[in-house]
């Protein structure tokens, strides 16, 4: 665990101590409610959902990368900021603000904007990967524990057993780390990660990343023994900028990927090449990933709950090498240059350390 940028200037830990928004971070969360408690029609990978015109509980919708007609899975893929605001108004903010309150100890407003980390969601670094450990960890949340075994006079000392609750149904986690896996993917937001960090092709991943209004850039990892998270943004909430390159991909990411690739070389034992088993009550189908329909004479797969599957592409569902094209999801501005900001960020922590 890391507190800051120079740990030794002060006694302020932000993974512990800070208060932060943790912005698309969120959204794999929201979409693990809409599976588990959506069922008339239920709420899978494959759901099409416009995020231009589906309703919101309150009317809300985001002024920019809102998102058009795409499935879940694109959806997060791109982190459009419009859907998942969808799915917590079809899951009721109410239960979504319960699993904030619950899980991730925040406080927020009866608001669709919770989604993205507004409305008063703020939380600790520690905090958001308490409830992605849960995540891994088959939807059981455990409070972390800094002090793993005592031991007086040369005897253990019992420690009291740590906080513990069900978070999500094993099948729901299973389900979000799948869902993980788009922004992964080539058009994804952390498409890079796989390659910055070198991790074998046959290793299960799963990551997001998360941007905040004005100074929070997040990124959260989960490998088969590891979960990882990074923030990065400044304590006066000084506003940095995505159009200059601040975002979860650009300021976090490459840290989270580093410290990956550094300790696979000396501890590769921690890194095993391992598939997360699928629990019961969860089927794969081979899809059409554009129609959002099961197509067997498909070579994609995607998994679902056996009571909540799409329907086939032949009933009426036209394949995708037929249909036509989806609505552009308005995919935030690709930033090819990552080193400027990066020492920008640097230099803006630096000035505010001396302050």
């Amino acid at each position: 665990m890391v507190g800051g940028l120079v740990p030794a200037r002060g006694t302020f830990n932000r993974a512990t101590d800070a208060r932060r928004s943790g912005g698309s971070v969120f959204k794999p969360l929201i979409y693990g409610e809409g599976f588990e408690k959506v069922r008339n029609p239920p709420i899978h990978m494959l759901t099409m959902i416009d995020g231009e015109h589906d309703p919101t509980a309150d009317g809300w919708r985001a002024i920019k990368h809102c998102g058009g007609k795409a499935t879940v899975y694109e959806h997060l893929g791109a982190s459009t900021n419009c859907p998942p605001a969808i799915v917590a108004a079809r899951v009721g903010l109410n239960s979504v603000q319960a699993m904030f309150r619950e899980s991730l100890h925040a406080q927020p407003e009866y608001s669709s904007q919770i989604v993205i980390g507004s409305g008063h969601t703020e939380t600790s670094p520690l905090h958001m990967t308490e409830a992605y450990a849960a995540v891994a960890n088959h939807g059981v949340f455990r409070e972390a524990q800094a002090i793993g075994s005592a031991w007086v006079n040369g005897g253990q000392v019992p420690l009291p057993a740590p906080k513990s609750h069900r978070m999500f149904r094993s099948e729901t986690a299973f389900l979000i780390q799948r869902l993980m896996t788009a922004p992964l993917r080539p058009r994804g937001t952390a498409s890079a990660a796989r390659r910055q960090m070198e991790i074998p092709a046959g290793m299960d991943a799963f990551a997001k990343t998360g941007t905040g209004m004005r100074s929070d850039a997040s990124f959260v990892l989960l490998l088969p023994r590891i979960v990882m998270l990074a923030w990065s943004g400044m304590d006066d909430n000084q506003d940095l900028s995505m159009a200059d390159g601040f975002q979860g991909a650009t300021a976090a990411q490459p840290i989270v990927t580093q410290v990956v690739r550094d300790t696979w070389r000396i501890r590769p034992d921690l890194f095993p090449v391992e598939r997360v088993v699928i629990p019961k009550g969860v089927v794969r189908r081979p899809v059409d990933r554009v129609a959002g329909c099961v197509d067997s004479q498909s070579e994609d797969f995607e998994y679902f709950l056996d009571n909540a599957l799409p329907p086939d592409c032949s009933e009426g569902h036209v394949p995708a090498s037929k249909a036509a094209p989806p609505v552009p999801l308005q995919r935030k501005r690709r930033i090819k240059a990552v080193k400027s900001p990066a020492k920008k960020l640097a230099r803006s922590v630096r000035h505010f350390s001396r302050k």
